[in-house]
């Protein structure tokens, strides 16, 4: 399944909302399996209520973010409640890091000759 973080937050609370009053839905035995969230982008748009919320419905979930914006101690803003704040808190140690320099010296993108023009 590919989604956004809003659609899948939407789908979990109805969800919810249904086994609140005893009915099922397709989308229930989802919250129970064993679930791979693969996180692209995972950076400031995962670390709020939404994430919070799907984690918890998701009882068997691991999750990996991607993302080439982590959030460090550095960058990170104020603590609010028990909501992680950086990349690492949310989703764990770094896996793997590929890097700009990986990427030239694997040749799968080129690196820029800039000069520049005064005539603007």
């Amino acid at each position: 399944m590919v989604t956004s973080i809003q659609k899948l937050h939407r789908a979990v609370k109805k969800t919810q909302a249904l086994l609140a009053t005893g009915k099922q839905s397709r989308f229930s035995k989802t919250l129970k399996q064993r679930v791979i969230f693969f996180v692209d982008e995972a950076h400031r748009s995962q670390f709020g209520k939404m994430q919070k919320e799907i984690r918890a419905a998701f009882i068997n979930s691991n999750w990996y973010g991607y993302t080439g914006t982590p959030i460090f101690n550095e960058n990170k803003k104020q603590l609010k409640g028990d909501l992680a704040v950086t990349t690492e808190e949310l989703f764990g140690k770094v896996c793997h890091v590929y890097n700009l320099r990986d990427a030239l010296e694997a040749k799968p993108c080129y690196r820029l000759r800039g000069t520049c023009n005064d005539n603007w």
